[in-house]
């Protein structure tokens, strides 16, 4: 083991006041070894006592370890099954081990496997998982929250092939085929939720195909648990556009469902947002609605009212009384045709912007107490929006919506701090990035206590490759 002797690493200790009381925070940041070749790289978390990142070049694999202080204590190479068609899917930290879950294509079949590693990162185990005839990985994966548990699905043949694995016993402990798309519909989106003891909750959204435009959509909502039963429920909502999350509720023992609904013949189309619904499964199980709030256009000194559209539905946090919180962002996607060198070729541009986040508090009869928007806007070309958007903190008795105030390292850092009565205070955040000319990847952030989070940041500019590990304690 060994300490690494740069001299990037500074403690910046500075209080925030305002009418939520004296919280203050330290933020500290320190660089990574060997950065220059890597094209990939995810924060794991802590293990053990320390605090382990992924880094992948075209060469090797490695995971670097920080300690306490965020010095450097060692660097290890691992190994993966490893060709062209490789993907992570994802990295599993535990107390003592992690896990990387992946797949790749070998001889007319895609294997998934899971390997162990200690928390030194020694080789434990590699596990074959699943393997199925297909060159293209296009499956998705949903863990469970106590991170036991994760469910693979993946349409193939026109049905979905969907099963759950235990992470601890490394068993699949069901699996399922679910029956194909009813005739005269299509399947418009689906959502899938998993409980920490292994059951999943699929929800299907279908339109009806029929000539006289009125395309009114119903749901069939799975409920997975075993290799043989398949209870199913149809849910018919009544209006024509939706958009939701789901998760299901622990504390309570039900699913809950939660978002957006469209009534105007146009309104899924063009994401136009009339109300929030929410449904909770039960006996008494009912959808209940309301209409979205009024709000002020920030963009226009006229009493003009935004126009609530092109919301997605992000965050659901559930309280004990069995109220909601759900949070949406605004999102816009859009392609376009970039020429250069005066004329002489072009290429395709991709441009993401991320603006206000609606937050609204959900009673447990479903009647919503309160709606806000928290605005924030950001704007970035081909980066898979990887610096935009928010990290939630779940504070001890607050959340903190957290955040780039600009794609850009000249940019603050921001957040919105809500409490349970809706009261919202917008802070700075003191940092020292433009020192490191660095960028936050906020949205990919790990919370790992009631008052700390970590984050990597990423240095900007021509052939600057540093990268930063960052945790922020709030006092």
């Amino acid at each position: 083991m060994y300490k690494n002797k740069f001299a990037g690493l500074i403690i910046l200790l500075i209080g925030l006041f305002g009418t939520y009381q004296g919280t203050a925070q330290t933020l500290q940041m320190a660089a990574l070894e060997d950065t220059k070749l890597i094209n990939d790289y995810q924060l794991i978390g802590q293990v053990g006592k320390q605090t382990l990142i992924y880094k992948k070049s075209n060469t090797k694999t490695e995971i670097q370890a920080f300690d306490d202080s965020l010095d450097i204590l060692w660097t290890k190479p691992i190994e993966l099954q490893t060709n062209r068609s490789t993907r992570l899917l994802a990295i599993i930290p535990h107390a003592q081990t992690f896990q990387l879950l992946y797949s790749y294509y070998q001889k007319g079949n895609t294997e998934i496997h899971v390997q162990t590693f200690s928390a030194a990162a020694e080789f434990v185990s590699d596990t074959l998982v699943y393997q199925f005839k297909s060159f293209f990985d296009d499956s998705q994966v949903i863990f469970s929250k106590n991170q036991r548990y994760f469910v693979w699905y993946k349409r193939m043949s026109g049905q979905q092939q969907v099963f759950c694995y235990d992470l601890q016993t490394e068993q699949i402990i069901w699996q399922q085929l679910l029956p194909k798309t009813e005739p005269k519909s299509f399947k418009y989106m689906d959502k899938l939720t998993v409980s920490n003891d292994g059951t999943a909750y699929l929800l299907e959204q279908h339109i009806q195909r029929n000539t006289s435009g009125d395309n009114l959509p119903h749901f069939s909502l799975y409920t997975l648990y075993s290799n043989t039963d398949l209870p199913t429920q149809r849910l018919d909502f009544g209006y024509r556009y939706y958009d939701f999350v789901l998760q299901y509720d622990e504390w309570n023992g039900r699913l809950v469902i939660a978002g957006f609904y469209g009534v105007g013949k146009y309104s899924n189309k063009f994401n136009q947002i009339d109300g929030l619904f929410s449904f909770r499964q039960g006996l008494d199980a009912q959808v209940v609605y309301t209409p979205v709030a009024e709000f002020e256009d920030p963009n226009t000194k006229k009493d003009k009212k935004m126009l609530v559209e092109n919301f997605e539905p992000t965050d659901i946090l559930l309280r004990r009384d069995g109220g909601i919180l759900l949070l949406a962002e605004q999102r816009y996607i859009y392609n376009s045709n970039a020429a250069f060198d005066e004329g002489i070729g072009s290429g395709r541009s991709k441009d993401y912007i991320y603006k206000s986040i609606l937050a609204a508090s959900v009673a447990p009869n479903g009647v919503s107490e309160w709606q806000k928007i928290l605005h924030k806007e950001q704007v970035s070309s081909d980066d898979n929006g990887r610096y935009s958007s928010y990290f939630l903190f779940r504070g001890r008795s607050e959340i903190r919506v957290v955040f780039n105030d600009n794609v850009h390292w000249e940019s603050g850092i921001l957040e919105y701090l809500i409490t349970g009565k809706g009261e919202i205070n917008r802070n700075v955040i003191p940092h020292h990035k433009k020192r490191h000319k660095a960028i936050m990847e906020l949205r990919h952030s790990l919370q790992i206590s009631a008052n700390t989070f970590l984050t990597l940041s990423r240095a900007t500019g021509y052939g600057n490759t540093e990268l930063y590990l960052s945790r922020m304690t709030y006092e």
